[in-house]
This record gives C-alpha cells, structure tokens and sequence, in this order.
C-alpha cells in the first residue's frame, strides 16, 4: 500500500490551502515542490491556491514554507499565514503565536473562534505612477512590496473588468525581473472600503482572496487617496465576498504597525496518497 500523508485543509476569505506538517524534515524542498504541484492540482489533486508546509525553527512557534500549485516558494502570503496561524493555535494550544517564514517573522493571534489577525511586514520599494501599454490602452499602476511584490491598478466598474487579459502581461513585465509581480486591481466603494481582485502568479489565475494584496491596496488607497498621516482601519471586500480588515499607521510612505485581520474556515481533513 502506499505511504499515507496527513493533512488538512483551510480557507481564508476563499483562498484555500493545504496545510502538512515537516517537523521530521522527512520531505526535501524539491520534494515539496513535488508535492505542492500534486496535491494542489484542482482535478488530479486535493486542489489548493498553495500548500502550507510546518517545520521547526530555534526561537519560533513554527516555520511556515508556502509553496505555489506550480512549485514555486514564495516568501511570504498573508491569508496562508492567518490558516497556518489558526492552525498553530491548535496544535500549540496558543493564542499569541511568533511564526518564522522567508520574509520576516509573523505575530499572530487568535481574536475569536475563527477570528485571526497578524502582523505584517512593514513594505518595501514603493513605487508610483507607472504606465502599461495592453492592447493600445494605457494602464496607471503603483508597486509595492508587502512580503512579495503586488502591482495595483485602482479603477472603476471592477466587478465587469476581465482581468485575465491585463495581469499577465504586467505580472511578466521586464522590469519586476525574473521574481515577477502578483497584479491588483481595486475600486473605491467609499471611504476606507474597497473591493479588490487579485491575479496571483505561482496560481497564474485569479484567486478568490489575497492578503498581501489587500494590504499592498490598502496603504496605496491611503497614500494616494486620504494623504493623511494616521492610524487607519480599511475594509477590503474580496471576490468571494468575505472581507477582511487592514489595521495600520503611516507616516507618509513609512507605514508600520501593519495588522490584517480576518475569518478563517477549516474545510476538511484526510490523508493524501504518495
């Protein structure tokens, strides 16, 4: 017969994951790379936006890996580190957790039942007003990097916008270099509320909910259209209709003190065959 690997399965705001444990470093990275693309896989597979592997780390609770349905690593996902985080809570039996991954260290704790809120790393090589050319029309985009890289377009009529025929173009563009940018696209529906899509590489498709990007939407949304130094809470509202809230501060462009804040489902649990 063959071997049996456990896992479970989570939901944040409808990007769902596969979570494993590794704490044995029984599985090698290109193992795991194997493994994100097999167990991933929406018809061969369990089917996931990303699997969510746990190892040990000296001096943390855990050490999140995430790994892309096309094996890629990234170093960081706000809505895989919110399941991972309730995930920990569990297990540890913990409220407050400090959780290592790629990027930086992750503060977590459990608000409620299925209430989770992390602290996010403070972003990175923020850039303004650049212009893609798709199809003779021209694109106004912002750049920000809040864990791994997100290009935001803010615009009006998103529910109707196919996305798929934008993204892809920017998220390969020259000048991310070889790592690439997920894309963004965000409307304004009202003061500190705003409904976003995101295109997601690693999935290469759009994703029902991104946490990194709502926090990459958010600061711009303040940076752009409040221009106000202050606490802020903004309420991102996803395709999947779920919201999620964004806690931060801001001074200019430094932002600190960055929290994303959202539910999180438990979806099922099993065993995978290798």
């Amino acid at each position: 017969m063959k071997k049996a690997l456990e896992f479970i399965k989570m939901s944040a705001s409808g990007n769902d994951f596969i979570l494993i444990k590794n704490l044995d470093k029984t599985f090698d990275t290109k193992k795991l790379k194997d493994l994100a693309k097999k167990m991933c896989h929406r018809n061969k597979g369990i089917g996931a936006d990303g699997l969510l592997v746990w190892e040990k780390y000296k001096g943390f609770d855990g050490f999140m890996r995430i790994f892309n349905p096309d094996g890629t690593e990234p170093k960081m996902c706000g809505n895989g580190a919110r399941c991972f985080a309730f995930w920990l809570t569990d297990q540890l039996k913990k409220e407050r957790l400090v959780i290592k991954t790629q990027s930086s260290p992750i503060f977590a704790q459990k608000v409620s039942e299925d209430l989770i809120r992390i602290k996010m790393p403070d972003p990175q090589d923020i850039r303004l007003n650049l212009k893609f050319k798709i199809k003779s029309k021209v694109f106004n985009a912002d750049f920000i990097n809040t864990g791994v890289p997100h290009t935001v377009i803010f615009t009006q009529n998103l529910q109707n916008l196919n996305i798929l025929d934008i993204a892809p173009v920017i998220r390969y563009n020259k000048m991310f270099g070889n790592e690439g940018t997920n894309v963004d696209f965000a409307q304004v529906l009202g003061k500190n509320k705003i409904l976003v899509r995101t295109y997601e590489r690693g999935v290469e498709n759009e994703t029902y909910s991104c946490g990194t990007g709502n926090v990459a939407v958010s600061l711009l949304y303040v940076l752009k259209f409040i221009k106000k130094d202050s606490a802020h809470q903004i309420k991102v509202v996803n395709k999947y209709k779920d919201s999620q809230t964004v806690y931060f501060k801001n001074k200019g462009r430094n932002f600190f003190d960055i929290w994303l804040e959202g539910k999180v489902n438990l979806i099922c649990e099993g065993k995978f065959y290798l």
